[in-house]
C-alpha cells in the first residue's frame, strides 16, 4: 500500500510540473497560447515599449522575451525597435501581465514612434544586432552609448560616434562593434547631437572630433595644428603652441566640426616647416 501511495504522489508531482510551460514569446503567440499587445510609450530609446500579455490557457506559463528581438512598427514610416534587455514573465492560467521593454531604434531613417503606436513581436534581429543586444543585456551602458552602437550597425553609421568619455568599457564596446562590422577600430571619436523634427524624423550632426596624435620631435619647436579637407585646404581650427621634444609624444585635441559638410578630412600637426603627423577622419 505504501508503494502505491508513493507512486501516486510521484505521478501527482510530475503532473503538476507538466502544467508549467516555458517558451519564448514568439512560440507562445504562434501556438495561440497567449495574446500579446505592444504599444509605444513615445520615443525611440530606453524603456519605450509597453507589452501586455494574456495567458489563454489554464496552465502556468513562463514567457521569455529575448534581448535581440526586433519589434516591428505597425506604421512602416516609424522605426523598428531592437530589444536589449531580456525579460521573463510568469503567468498563471488566464492571467494578464504588463511590462515595459527596453530597446532602441534600429531604423534611423524613419521617424520616432508616437505614443500608442502599435508594434508586432518580430523574430531575432540579424546576427550582428543580436550579438550587440545580448551584450547590452549582460552589461548595460549609458543610453546614448547604446543607441549610437545600435545605429553604427543597423544604419551603418560611424563607429566613431559611440561616445568614449572616461569609460574603458566603452572603448572595448567600440572594438566589439568594429569586429561585428568587420572594419578597423576608429582612432578618433565624433561627438554628435540629434535633432528630432516635428514629424518625428531624427537627424544627427557632428559637433566635435577628438583624439590623440603620436609624434616625434628631436627638439622643442613651435607647432601648428589644423584641419584640412580632402583637397588639402585649411577648413577649421588652427592652434599654435610649443611642443616638447622626444619620441612617442602625445598631442591631444578636440576640435569643432559643426560647420563642415560630411566627408573625409585630415588633422595635421606641423613644426619647423615639417609635417609631424597627419591622420584622416570622416564626418
Amino acid at each position: 500500500m505504501k508503494h502505491v501511495v508513493m507512486i501516486w504522489l510521484l505521478l501527482s508531482v510530475s503532473g503538476a510540473q507538466a502544467k508549467t510551460i516555458r517558451l519564448n514569446i514568439q512560440t507562445a503567440i504562434r501556438q495561440k497560447l497567449v495574446n500579446a499587445r505592444v504599444e509605444s510609450l513615445g520615443g525611440h530609446r530606453g524603456f519605450c515599449l509597453d507589452l501586455k500579455v494574456k495567458n489563454l490557457t489554464k496552465d502556468s506559463l513562463i514567457i521569455l522575451v529575448e534581448a535581440g528581438t526586433r519589434m516591428i512598427a505597425g506604421d512602416a514610416r516609424e522605426q523598428d525597435i531592437l530589444l536589449v534587455k531580456e525579460e521573463t514573465l510568469k503567468l498563471r492560467g488566464g492571467q494578464d501581465r504588463a511590462i515595459q521593454l527596453k530597446g532602441y531604434c534600429c531604423q534611423a531613417s524613419d521617424r520616432s514612434p508616437a505614443v500608442k503606436s502599435r508594434f508586432e513581436v518580430g523574430g531575432r534581429a540579424d546576427s550582428a544586432l543580436w550579438a550587440l543586444a545580448r551584450r547590452f543585456s549582460d552589461t548595460p551602458f549609458d543610453g546614448d552609448i547604446e543607441q549610437q552602437a545600435v545605429w553604427a550597425i543597423s544604419d551603418r553609421r560611424s563607429t566613431a560616434s559611440i561616445p568614449l568619455g572616461d569609460d574603458s568599457c566603452a572603448r572595448e564596446l567600440r572594438k566589439f562593434v568594429s569586429l561585428l562590422k568587420n572594419e578597423p577600430v576608429p582612432w578618433y571619436a565624433t561627438e554628435v547631437f540629434s535633432h528630432i523634427y516635428s514629424n518625428g524624423v531624427i537627424e544627427q550632426f557632428a559637433s566635435y572630433v577628438s583624439g590623440s596624435l603620436t609624434y616625434i620631435s628631436h627638439e622643442e619647436c613651435y607647432s601648428t595644428f589644423m584641419v584640412l579637407d580632402s583637397a588639402g585646404q585649411k577648413v577649421a581650427f588652427i592652434k599654435q603652441q610649443w611642443l616638447k621634444p622626444g619620441a612617442g609624444q602625445q598631442y591631444h585635441f578636440r576640435v569643432p566640426v559643426g560647420g563642415l559638410a560630411k566627408g573625409r578630412y585630415y588633422v595635421q600637426l606641423s613644426g619647423k616647416g615639417t609635417i609631424l603627423v597627419r591622420k584622416e577622419f570622416d564626418i
